[in-house]
C-alpha cells in the first residue's frame, strides 16, 4: 500500500509505502507515513499487487491527517 502524492497534473511528486509483504495472512494493519511535498494538489490512497498467482483483498484504507 501507499500514498501517493500528486501535482495539478496528476503527475507523482512522491510516494509514501509500507513494507512489501510476501506469503499468506490472514487481515493484517499496514500504516504508511509521509509528509506532505511542495506542490501537492492531490492526495491517494493506493493499493499494489504485483506477480501473484492468488486473490489478494484490501479493506478499509484511509487516509488521517495527523499534524
Amino acid at each position: 500500500m501507499a500514498i501517493l502524492f500528486c501535482n495539478a497534473g496528476m503527475q507523482v511528486i512522491q510516494k509514501c509505502e509500507t513494507e512489501s509483504v510476501t506469503g499468506a495472512f490472514t487481515w493484517r494493519k499496514y500504516k504508511a507515513l509521509g509528509t506532505v511535498p511542495k506542490g501537492t494538489t492531490d492526495v491517494m490512497a493506493s493499493c499494489f499487487s504485483e506477480d501473484n498467482r492468488v486473490a489478494v483483498l484490501f479493506d478499509d484504507l484511509s487516509l488521517v491527517r495527523i499534524s
